[in-house]
């Protein structure tokens, strides 16, 4: 019920505290209609969010702390969240009194709500002296006793300035390293056991290492974060320093615990005081004893799976990439994509403020010398990350953590170089959200985590979330379709960008990724075809926007072709029409399902300008059902107006389906399906209340060409077939329910740069890594290499011009 109750509260903080009450949820303006309103209405969202992460979520801050109290570690990340707005607030807003919030709860939720009343009186000595626990926050946020009002109770909650410095200092100390930087769940040495002894290791704290190193460069000059507070950062938390890991990968024999990445604590003092020539003789003393240890351990392996089997290497499945198996069997487990960012992210900017606050200490060179490494190192991988895109694209849920720990560089590095290569890497991101969203929507292909495979929502902001979506709310504002309206656990999660968004300078989604986002009534069609690891492709109207469902990928982590992790691969997801005018859930939308589901769906890359095809096709009947025109042959017509005679017309659209039973190249109990969707900018209302009362004449003449078409379209005994859309494209499609294409249209490849093939009984793709060609990111191949283009579907806005053909430097203009 508290986690309810936490999604009722809306803040509003001023100069003087004051009360306003709203229902539900957190409102924001009204949706921006274009590009230039998004970016001046930027502060607005920002206001909805800072005050509300900041001071109203008293009851989950005080939820979190209870936990930390009890022994029970939460999700750090969450309270995190918190401080950071928290002290963004006081920084800004020091000299105020503080904030006020009202929360409207329903009668059910009364009775917890009056529990934590009860708590927080015991805490405050409203109860006898002396019952005030030390380890829970000092209790000077209160909540007032409820009063009736529409809905439920209303109850305000009142935040003073000094409360606010005090949870933030007492937030801070409360967290517990109790885990190491990196992955979970890889074998190891104990270190207080006989060394042969394999055990598994707790990993994960480079998640809040990154919220923590954020707060310490925010309070930077700002003297809110007391000196015990930094010292307890200092000792106990921020704990990784130095040099660049060792190319991004672990010895299986390794030791448990801090060793693992070189994870050090202490002052910044203390760090520069170590002797590094004892560091390195004990580094060549453990090299050797790793050698040995790794020799055995190959000795063995080898043996065993000489005379048992891969079943005697219980953990080598965690092993990665894969090595031969004698007796060179590489035992080196691979770290993935997001915990690498986050640990070298961090480890960078605890250097920087360790060369900052020590600037005369005789043996800052050498931490100088490790930080110049570590610079490299995170500029090329960068740079490869620009060529490809990330390893983990679109990643469910980890790119919150890769994006925002290069969010971290941004603001807080002072290397311009480390800057620039971070604004290219958020802005190839947003640019390619843009390109395949839709108001807002999206699902796309992914890789990591398969098992987040989300059916029921086009807004995947929670559980296996899209956080380029959550960022996207807050630098593009695209609310329409919610009643602009997010929830708590929304907002948390927008707080880097809405923080980092707010000063002038700072990092906002530019002019040609808006107009891209924002489908007003003149954005022109535009497609956009991008080649990784993985294939995706797009192409938009004003009216709707094509989303292909791409193809599955093998695994980061294997070991001899096998996994530990079967949803760490790269999934498919349904091929999507989703129309302009409205939609919320997959159901509102035109899908071609494919067969199987997460790791296991089929290969859905059958489609071309609004044309997609495939097994088990879903059509919004109910979304659509008074505009729906039944016909012969499982044919079905739709003209949007009809339901929709109140939204722009310049966004209306006539669609088409048919579907049949499958038989020769599907098994029974799938369907196979065939989907246009055609903008109609001048569409005609025909109906009212259900009854004809005129006739669209462009209308007729869609369904009389479309019928024809369909006719002659359709596939034979092998799933083959041709399709001629609306415009004229020529298209040549597969259907098989292993993986559905398009095998060329118009003459060539239908997704540029991306080649089929079908072997006997089977059926492949290929696809060059780092495509991207389309009319909004495309390469310019010169003799030093590529150039990245970002463009803006109107021609009169200048191209964003990435250039990191010289790593060393790199540059994005303007």
């Amino acid at each position: 019920m508290v986690r309810f109750v936490l999604h009722l509260i809306l803040v509003v903080c001023f100069a003087a505290p004051q009360v306003q009450v709203f229902a539900q949820d957190v409102r924001f303006p009204q949706e921006p209609a274009t590009a230039a309103l998004a970016q001046s209405t930027f502060r607005e969202r920002a206001d909805a969010i800072i005050p509300y992460v900041a001071c109203g979520r008293e009851l989950k801050y005080y939820q979190v702390r209870k936990l930390l109290r009890d022994g029970i570690s939460p999700d750090e990340e969450d309270i995190l969240t918190i401080l950071a707005a928290k002290l963004y607030w006081v920084i800004n807003h020091r000299e105020d009194p503080g904030c006020v919030s009202s929360v409207v709860v329903p009668e059910a939720g009364r009775g917890d709500m009056d529990t934590l009343i009860t708590e927080l009186d015991k805490e405050s000595g409203a109860l006898p002296r002396g019952s005030h626990d030390p380890h829970l926050p000092t209790p000077c946020a209160t909540i007032s006793r409820p009063t009736d009002t529409i809905g439920g109770a209303k109850y305000v909650i009142t935040v003073s300035t000094p409360c606010l410095i005090a949870q933030i200092n007492e937030g801070i100390r409360a967290i517990t390293k109790d885990a190491v930087a990196g992955s979970s769940d890889l074998p190891c040495l104990g270190s207080s056991e006989f060394p042969f002894v394999i055990r598994t290791i707790e990993g994960e704290w480079d998640v809040a290492l990154r919220g923590l190193t954020r707060l310490l460069w925010m309070d930077y000059g700002h003297g809110v974060l007391e000196p015990d507070t930094l010292n307890h950062m200092w000792n106990h938390q921020l704990s990784v320093y130095g040099g660049p890991f060792e190319s991004g990968d672990y010895p299986v024999l390794q030791l448990c615990g801090d060793e693992r990445v070189g994870e050090i604590l202490g002052t910044p003092e203390e760090r520069l005081d170590r002797e590094y020539w004892y560091r390195g003789v004990l580094s060549s003393l453990w090299d050797i004893f790793r050698w040995l240890l790794e020799y055995t351990g190959k000795m063995a392996a080898v043996y065993a799976l000489s005379t048992t089997g891969i079943g005697a290497l219980p953990f080598a499945f965690a092993i990665g990439p894969a090595g031969d198996v004698a007796p060179a069997l590489s035992f080196r487990i691979e770290e993935t994509e997001n915990h690498l960012l986050q640990i070298e992210s961090s480890k960078y900017l605890i250097n920087q403020m360790v060369l900052t606050v020590e600037p005369n200490h005789d043996n800052r060179h050498e931490l100088q010398e490790q930080q110049n490494e570590l610079r490299d190192w995170l500029l090329k991988r960068f740079k490869s990350i620009a060529d490809k895109d990330f390893d983990e694209y679109n990643s469910r849920p980890y790119t919150r953590y890769s994006l925002n720990s290069v969010q971290n560089l941004l603001a807080y590095a002072r290397d311009p170089d480390i800057k620039a290569a971070a604004r290219i890497l958020l802005t190839l991101s947003a640019a390619k959200f843009a390109a395949g969203s839709s108001d807002g929507r999206r699902i796309v292909p992914y890789r990591r985590l398969s098992s987040a495979d989300i059916v029921s929502d086009l807004y995947t902001t929670h559980s296996g979330s899209d956080h380029e979506l959550v960022r996207a709310f807050v630098y593009a504002g695209q609310t329409r379709l919610r009643g602009d309206i997010i929830d708590g656990g929304e907002a948390a999660h927008m707080i880097y960008a809405a923080i980092d968004g707010y000063p002038d300078g700072g990092f906002r989604w530019p002019i040609q990724v808006l107009e891209t986002a924002i489908a007003t009534s003149y954005r022109p069609p535009f497609a956009q075809h991008i080649g990784h690891d993985g294939i995706e492709s797009y192409y938009a109207t004003p009216a709707y926007t094509m989303i292909l469902g791409g193809i599955q990928t093998p695994p980061i982590q294997t070991f001899l072709g096998f996994t530990h992790k079967p949803d760490d691969t790269g999934a498919a997801v349904p091929s999507m029409i989703m129309p302009t005018v409205n939609g919320r859930v997959p159901a509102d939308v035109f899908r071609i399902l494919g067969t199987g589901s997460a790791h296991h769906r089929s290969m859905n890359l059958c489609g071309y300008h609004g044309f997609i095809c495939g097994i088990n096709p879903r059509i919004p009947t109910t979304k659509y059902e008074k505009c729906l025109t039944p016909f012969d042959h499982g044919m079905t017509f739709i003209s949007s107006i009809d339901c929709f005679p109140d939204a722009d017309r310049k966004k209306q659209f006539y669609a088409v389906a048919m579907e049949g039973t499958c038989d020769e190249f599907c098994d029974k109990e799938h369907r196979w399906g065939l989907i246009e969707v055609t903008w109609a900018p001048d569409a005609i209302v025909t109906k009212e209340g259900g009854t004809p009362v005129r006739t669209d004449p462009d209308f007729e003449a869609f369904k009389a060409s479309r019928h024809m078409v369909m006719l002659s379209a359709l596939p034979d005994d092998t799933g083959r077939g041709r399709y001629v859309t609306t415009e004229g494209h020529e298209v040549n499609y597969l259907l098989d329910q292993n993986g559905s294409y398009s095998t060329e249209a118009d003459g060539s490849s239908s997704i540029p740069g991306v080649t089929f093939y079908t072997p006997e009984n089977t059926h492949g793709v290929f696809a060059l890594p780092g495509i991207r060609t389309g009319d909004i990111l495309f390469q310019e191949d010169t003799v030093e290499g590529p150039l990245i283009h970002i463009g803006s579907p109107y021609s009169s806005t200048r191209d964003i011009i990435i250039d990191f053909r010289d790593w060393h430097h790199p540059s994005i203009t303007p």
